[in-house]
Formats: structure tokens, sequence, C-alpha cells
């Protein structure tokens, strides 16, 4: 006021054109911003009555701009006497078409002082108006205007009387709401100072109380005209350092939406951008970690509601009664309409881990404090809930599922930035997080679907059981309860299900959460080797000696990798890369090699599950993801054979009381991955080298694997032997006791589950003897082993084709895995690959429990029957047949006096008369012309062909051969009644009197 008195025409210029400006931002709608575009001199100008008519009109046209240049002067106005008002706006001037408008009449400053501050804060002194001219509401000053009648003042609105009138005004605010009326003001003022000029220290302000005032404006869009919006904080924030109340406003306000939150689930309307667009301003940021709200509670099932950010995190689609809004009514919902639920259920979950990362980003950023404070707030969420990895776990003393998959998410995104840089404290936080965050809830819906299934069968027995109480409507009230809670309790677990199945099938997520987990495994190698992997490579076995950063790490560390590849092979592969594919395989292989690094035997058996999962078929049909990096990858082709069976070895005792039935499982996963492996030619070069170099170890391997196919056929063929009796006794016990018809179907059934897991080991055990025997028959007919498997494979031929094979025959017999057909030709296999062996064949012939003649026939006739070998095979195996049927006694016939092998090409020495094959004397001839066996001269012509050969044994068995040797025939046929003559002798003679039972 006092410059433009000081410079009259300078001000006066500036009051006109702030004339024009003022009209033209108040005419304005609330929230549109003035134009900054000049406007035209030759603009015909309107009357204030045709601009009064209509809010439209008047933002389309404004007063003209005269051009003060092209005059050469300024316009000058004389002061005004206080009793003169401003120009009678009830009048119009119609502006005549070529003619200049009408003189404007001159203006006080005062007069203008008085207009602009009655409309900028919406103030009047009149009674009887109680309206502006755009139909805005007027505040009328009843105090002040008494005030002014008694001081002798004039009625009108001046800055020395500003402070009493928005005291007033806003204390007449509409339910005591200060904030209603002083924002609005607050919006005007900034659009009029745009017009102006640029903000300055000593702009308009408004100081919140300490009763957090501002929450009810925060929660509103930052677009309303109540709302708060960013210039308004902007201009705050500037006031932190000026005003000690406001900072502590903020904080309050904040606080109190955090409560109010706390009672909320994602279903209301809990108004994310409100903290999101206060945490954009830094210094507000920093100011809400000093909240004493922000990290104050302890305790896990609290921590979630008391704290200044866990009601935000807590925020969930996993909350119950979201829950149930997504899946209601499970059971009776369609496979479409789950998908289309769960794929709304994960669009939630992005929305909202993309707010929370947000506001956890700019609070990082604030300051360092404030970094520190929100990490130590992480820090406790995770210390106070390691008791979600319990075995039972009570969730009234733990976070929720939600809160938690929350901080997982948050974490996993503040990592993205430095995948590749030092290992940080965030680090270390996000695998914790991943423990008792994601992984628990895999690990819980594993959990839920074995408890869904057990609960489905409840129900089924439940609903059989109908039929006792039909006659009694009492009690069968209380059944129809009583199922009925069974069934909401089905229903609310379905639902549970769905939700974590929607919530942990998002690639988005897991191809994150994935990156994560391969920079954990690089760290984990790196630690372990001492080398800078990738760069470096590593090499096995891994250094004895321990670093002591590995003895300290949790054992989560491993865990949280095998639990989410583990997770992510079975349900959805097609997000792994090759890269992530090389790393995992190498970390698998590296702690199976050295298995002294981890002391777990489950955890070593998940990662042996995860590279099984990897080998499993994909649907559709296509290959396992890891199967070409196992096949392919230098490391795999150098390490995995070995490290796989030295596990192998390794699980026969797991140290729990369920080691013997977990062998099995873990054996039948590395059955697997050998399958898949094993038409590499390099592997099966790696396991010959195993069985030549390390004779103890391969012995100690074969010994377990027929130890487990010795125990898995003998308790299938058991499981087998009760099916079939009970089935008998229950077709024909049409009039048994109900409670013993129960009692043998539950023993039934118990024998049935029994007969389908053993039956599935049985069969991937017997082929992969198979396979082993094929390819090293010299390494499995060593002494230490070859007794064994004989044995072995004489009692399971007895008991495929024996006497007690008709016990094996039950109903459904594909129903539980058996193919007696298959089983007999695998176990055929194994005989045909051991054939040539003298010393398997004398090893067959001497077990005295299970060696049957009359079994090799038996299975030669069923081979023939069903044509379940090529005819090469079917003569091989019968041979074979034909000289274990001889009880072992004519291998002195067939058998090379030098090299005590089965003579092939058999000829006779003209001197000693010995029978010996031609390849072994024709190898003696080129080093020594002499007969072996007493030393004459001897010549290669000299010798002549023998009689009993392979060969001939071949020709006998051939039907389409009329060459067969009809001496070795009988001889054979001479030698077998012979034997069984004196077979028969001594137990006649030897057998005790019978007792007589006859009547006298």
């Amino acid at each position: 006021m006092n410059d433009w008195r000081q410079n009259p025409e300078h001000s006066l210029v500036n009051a006109d054109e702030s004339e024009r400006l003022q009209q033209k931002v108040l005419s304005l709608p609330e929230g549109a911003e003035p134009s900054s575009r000049p406007q035209s001199p030759s603009t015909p100008a309107l009357s204030r009555t045709q601009s009064n008519a209509g809010s439209a009109a008047s933002s389309r046209a404004a007063s003209p701009r005269p051009d003060l240049q092209s005059e050469g002067k300024r316009i000058k106005i004389t002061p005004a006497v206080s009793n003169i008002t401003g120009p009678d706006r009830s009048q119009s001037v119609t502006p005549v078409s070529g003619t200049p408008p009408p003189p404007r009449a001159e203006e006080s400053i005062e007069a203008f002082e008085d207009r602009t501050l009655s409309a900028v804060f919406k103030l009047t002194l009149k009674e009887d108006r109680q309206r502006d001219i755009h139909g805005q509401r007027l505040t009328y000053l009843s105090g002040l205007k008494s005030e002014l009648e008694e001081q002798g003042r004039d009625l009108r609105i001046e800055t020395a009387v500003l402070d009493q009138a928005l005291l007033e005004a806003a204390s007449n605010a509409p339910q005591q709401k200060p904030l209603d009326y002083l924002l609005p003001c607050w919006r005007r003022i900034s659009r009029l100072h745009k017009g102006f000029r640029r903000a300055r220290e000593d702009d308009p302000k408004i100081e919140p109380s300490g009763q957090s005032p501002l929450k009810p404006y925060l929660l509103l869009d930052p677009e309303d005209d109540k709302g708060v919006d960013f210039e308004f904080l902007s201009e705050a924030v500037k006031r932190f350092e000026e005003d000690e109340n406001i900072k502590p406003a903020f904080i309050a306000a904040v606080e109190e939406m955090s409560k109010d939150l706390a009672a909320m689930t994602i279903n209301d309307d809990y108004k994310p951008y409100a903290l999101r667009n206060l945490v954009r301003h830094a210094v507000v940021g920093a100011a809400i970690t000093e909240s004493s709200l922000f990290n104050e509670s302890r305790e896990p099932a609290t921590f979630e509601k008391d704290t200044l950010l866990g009601p935000w995190f807590r925020l969930s689609p996993l909350q119950g009664a979201v829950t149930m809004t997504y899946f209601s009514s499970p059971k009776t919902r369609d496979q479409g309409y789950i998908l289309n639920a769960q794929r709304s259920q994960r669009m939630m979950q992005q929305m909202l881990s993309s707010d929370l990362f947000d506001i956890i980003n700019h609070l990082i950023r604030a300051s360092k404090d404030a970094r520190e404070r929100v990490l130590d707030w992480f820090a406790a969420a995770l210390n106070i809930n390691h008791k979600r990895r319990a075995m039972q776990v009570d969730p009234n003393t733990v976070s929720s599922d939600g809160f938690m998959f929350n901080l997982t998410t948050c974490l996993d995104h503040l990592c993205e930035p430095f995948m590749d840089a030092n290992f940080t404290k965030i680090f270390f936080l996000t695998v914790a997080a991943h423990h008792y965050g994601s992984e628990s809830l895999t690990s819980k819906l594993d959990q839920l679907e074995k408890d869904l299934r057990h609960l489905e069968n409840t129900i089924n027995k439940f609903e059989q059981e109908r039929h006792k109480w039909s006659n009694n409507p009492m009690q069968l009230r209380v059944f129809e309860q009583a199922l009925k809670k069974y069934k909401d309790k089905l229903d609310l677990g379905l639902a549970l299900k769905y939700s974590l199945q929607g919530v942990l099938f998002d690639d988005q997520w897991q191809a994150r959460s994935m990156l994560f987990m391969r920079y954990v495994i690089v760290f984990l190698l790196r630690l372990v080797s001492g080398k800078n992997f990738p760069q470096e490579p590593i090499q096995l076995p891994l250094p004895a000696e321990q670093q002591e950063v590995w003895k300290c790490l949790p054992e989560y560390f491993v865990d949280d990798i095998v639990s989410n590849f583990k997770f992510i092979m079975w349900c959805m592969p097609q997000i792994i890369t090759a890269t992530q594919g090389d790393e995992l395989v190498m970390l698998c292989i590296a702690f199976l090699e050295s298995t002294s690094y981890i002391k777990n035997p489950y955890l070593k058996a998940g990662l042996v599950s995860i590279l099984f999962r990897g080998t499993w078929p994909r649907p559709g049909g296509a290959r396992g993801v890891l199967v070409d990096l196992l096949n392919s990858m230098p490391f795999a082709n150098e390490y995995l054979l070995h490290a796989l069976m030295k596990f192998y070895i390794e699980a026969e005792h797991t140290g729990t009381h369920t080691q013997f039935f977990d062998k099995f499982n873990i054996r039948f996963e590395i059955f697997q991955i050998i399958k898949c492996i094993w038409p590499n030619t390099l592997y099966r070069a790696k396991l010959s080298n195993q069985a030549k170099r390390n004779l103890d170890f391969f012995v100690r391997f074969v010994n377990l694997l027929l130890n487990d196919v010795t125990f898995v056929l003998d308790e299938s063929f058991g499981a087998f032997i009760t099916i079939h009796k009970t089935q008998t006794e229950l077709r024909n016990g049409a009039g048994m006791d109900p409670t013993v018809r129960q009692q043998k179907e539950e023993q039934l059934a118990s024998a049935q589950r029994n007969a389908k897991s053993y039956m599935q080991l049985t069969n991937e055990t017997v082929a992969m003897l198979k396979l082993f025997t094929e390819a090293l028959a010299d390494s499995f007919t060593m002494p230490e082993i070859v007794q064994r498997l004989a044995d072995m494979l004489d009692y399971n031929l007895d008991a495929m084709v024996g006497p007690k094979s008709s016990s094996l025959r039950v109903d459904n017999l594909q129903e539980y895995g058996f193919n007696p057909r298959a089983l007999l030709s695998e176990i055929v296999d194994v005989y045909l690959n051991l054939m040539n062996k003298e010393n398997f064949i004398v090893a067959v012939a001497r077990d005295g429990r299970s060696y049957k003649p009359a079994n090799f026939e038996k299975a030669a006739e069923i081979l023939r029957k069903w044509s379940l070998k090529s005819p090469e095979e079917l003569k091989r195996y019968v041979l074979g047949a034909i000289v274990l049927g001889s009880d072992g006694s004519l291998l002195t016939d067939l058998l090379d006096p030098l090299m005590y092998t089965l003579m092939e090409d058999p000829v006779i020495l003209p001197g000693s008369r010995v029978s010996i094959d031609r390849s072994t004397i024709r190898s003696h001839l080129l080093s020594d012309p002499h007969d072996p066996f007493n030393r004459a001269p001897l010549k290669m012509e000299d010798v002549t062909p023998g009689t009993y050969s392979m060969r001939s044994l071949l020709q006998l068995h051939d039907t389409n051969s009329s060459d067969a040797d009809t001496e070795l025939k009988g001889k054979i046929e001479a030698f077998k009644a012979e034997r069984m003559a004196a077979r028969r002798n001594p137990a006649t003679q030897s057998a005790p009197e019978t007792m007589d039972t006859s009547a006298d």
C-alpha cells in the first residue's frame, strides 16, 4: 500500500491490471486455472450487468486492456473520499457499433481493497447480500460490522481488520470445521497469485492446530475443492522451520489416518493417495518417521495395527472378509469363474504393492535418519514373526499373511535397482522377508491342500452315515448341524486356497522374486567357493574348511531358494530363464557333492526335488525346463551323477523316525533324474569310471540299490497278496457282520494305498537296475555284489512265475501301476544283461533258497506267448535257462579253462585233448607256440572244432535249425534226470514218519 502511494503512476497501472485479472480469476469455476493468453485490443467491452448475467459469459469475455504504449501517456485517478462507493453495477451501457466504450468510473484503492478481499475470502458486511455475483455463498460478519459501527469506521473489509474477519468467518464454518472455509480461500489466493507474480515468503499461510484438523482434508482428492493440493503442501513444508506447530499437525494427521485404517479392509475406501501424496515431500516423509507410533509395538499380532505403517501393509486380498467376496460359495463355482476372480485379485494386489512401494521408496529417500527408521521397522516386523515357520502356528499370535506378503513384495521392489551391487542391509532383510512371508505362504498352501483332502474324506464319510439318523428327526438335526460345520469349514478352506493361488501365481511378482533368488544364489556360491563367481569358475568339491560367515548364516538362506524354485518348477516353469537355470543347477550340484556344508538332510533332499521337478515333463508334453541344461552344461556333465549317487547313499540315514520311508521318496526322484540324463553317453562314461576308480563307493551304492529292489518288490507283492485275500473274503462274505466288513474294507484301503506307492517305487528301481547292469555288467558281477544280486533276482522271479504268483491277481491291476508282464520283462532284461558273465551264472545256480529251474522255463514260456522279447533275446534267455536248469554242473564243459569265460567257439587241442575257446588259444600262440597244458609244439591249423559251445546251445533251441546237437541234448537231459533222482532219494530216505490220523 505504501509503495503504491509513493509511485502513483506505476501503482495505478498495476491496480488496473489487477482488477481485470481478479475478475477473470475469481469468475473461474473451482479447479480451473486463469488463462495467460492476452486479449485482443479490438475485443468489444461488455457492461458489468452483462458480465454478471452468467458465469459462463464472464469467463469468455473480459474488460478491454488499453494499449498504454500507443497512447503515450498513463491514466491518472484522483483518490476518492471515503463515502464514495464503486459504480452502480445494476446499470448497463450498451456499446454502439463503431464508437469507443464509455469512460470507466474511477475506483479508489480502499474500494478496490474491499472488493478484492470480499471476493477472495467470500465475506460480506451486508446482511441482505448472502451470495456473490456467481451465486456462491458469502459469510456475513455480524460481529465485525457491529465493532466497525461502534468505532464509527466505514463498513468495508481492509487488511487492518482481515485477521478478525477471517477468525469470525472460520469460527462460523459449518460443523465447526474451519478448514472447510480456509482451504478454498487458499486455493483462490493461489490462483490469484499466479496472475500477479511468483510465490514469495510472505504468501498467505494456514496454521493447523494440534488436534489434527488436516486429516479429513488429506483424505480428499487433491483436485477436490476442499482437498490439500501439492502447492499447499509445498507452502506448508516451507514453514516447518518457522512454525513449530506445522510438523506435529501433519504427524498427528497421519497417526489418526493410521488408526482409522487399522479397522478397514481393502474392500473399504482406504484412500491410498493420502499418504502417498504426503511422502512425496521429503520433509514431510522424514517427519512422519519421527512419530512415536512409527515403530512402537513389539507384539506380532498387533504390530500391523499399532505401528504407523502397519495398517497400510495390512491391506490385502488375503484378508478373510475380502477372500469370501472373491470366492463366495467356492464349491459351486466353475473353473472359469475362479480364474477370473484370481486374475482380478492379482490386479488388486499389484496396485496395492505399487502404492506401498511408492510410499516406502519416498520415505527411505527422504533422509538418512528416515531410511534407518524405515529399515528398523522392517527388521522389527520380521524378527517378531519367527513363529510363522513353526510346525503348528496359531494365527492369533503372529502377523497376518497379507501383511507379511506385502513386506516381501515391497522389499523385492527395493532390491531391484541394485541386484548387481554390493550386498546391503536391505538384501538380508529381503531374504528374511521371503522366509517368513512368501515362502511361508507356499508352505501353507501345500499343507492346506492336504487338509482339504482330509476334510472332503470326512464329509464323504458323514454323508454315507446319513441313513443311520434318517428315522430320528432330533438326531438327524444334530447330524445336519455337525455336517454343516464341516462344509462351512471346507468352503473357507477352498476360498483361502484359491486366494493363495491367486496371489502366488502372479508371473510378474514371481519373476521379480526369482530374480532376487538368483542374487542370493550368486551370493552363496561366492561365499562357499571363495571365487568371484560367475567371473571365476567353481571347482568341486568345495573347500573342506568352511568360512565363518557361512557357518553363521541362517539355514533359511538355502531353504528360501529350495522353497521358491520347487514351487516355480512345479507350478510356473515357463518363467525360468536359461541363465537362472545355470546358476540353480550349479548350486544344487555343489551342495549335493559337498554335503558337509548342509546338515539338514531334508534341505538337501529339496535340492534333489528342484532337479527332479526341472526334468519332469511340462503340461502339453514339453520337456522339463532343466533337461537341456543337465545334458549340455559342462559343470553338470562333470559332477551331477556322482553327486546324485553320493546323496543316494546318504539318504539311507536321515536321522528321523521316518527315515526308512523318506529315503524311498528321495531315491525315487534321483532315479527320475538319472533316467533323464542316461541317454547322454558322457554320464555313462562317468559311471564306468566311478566303478573302476572308486570301488568301495560303487559297491555301497549297488548294495543299497539291491536292498531297495528287494524291499519294494517284497512289500508290493505282500500288499497284492493282502488285497487278493481281502477282496476274495468280501466277495464271498454275503452274511459278514457289518463291523467285520468295515474292518476288512479299511484293511483293503490301507493295502491298496501301500500297493500304489510301493509299486511306483518298484517300477523305477527295477528300471534303474536294468540301466545300470546294461552299462556296467562287469561291475555288477564283482564278488562283493554278484551273489546278492543273483539271490534277489531268483526270489523275485519265483514270486512272478512260481506257485504263489496266482495270489498277485487282483481287480484293476492298472489302478496300482502294476503291469506283471512288463515287470517280468524288465527282470529278464537284468538276467540277459549279465548272462555272459560266468560268475553270475554260478551265483544264480548256487542260490539255495529261491533258485528253481522250472521258474526259468515258465518265464520263457510267458515271454514267448506274449512276444515280450525279440527272437534274439529269447534265444539268449533260453540258453541261460538250459545252463541254469542243469544246476550249474555243465558249466565245466562250457567254460574256457584259461580265461574262465563261456566259450563262444570252442576247439580241441590235439595233444592234451583240452577244449578251449578259439580266440584264447590264438592269442596264446602269438607269444608261445606250445600247448599251454603239455608244452607240446602247437600250430593253429592243428586244432579241431569242439562239440559243446554257446552256439550249439542256441541252435538246439532254434526252431528253424535242423542242426541240433543231439549228443549235447541227450547229455543235458540225462544229467537233469540224474540230478532229480539224487534229490528225490535223500528226501525219501530221511523223511520222518507221519502221524497216523485215521480212525480206528
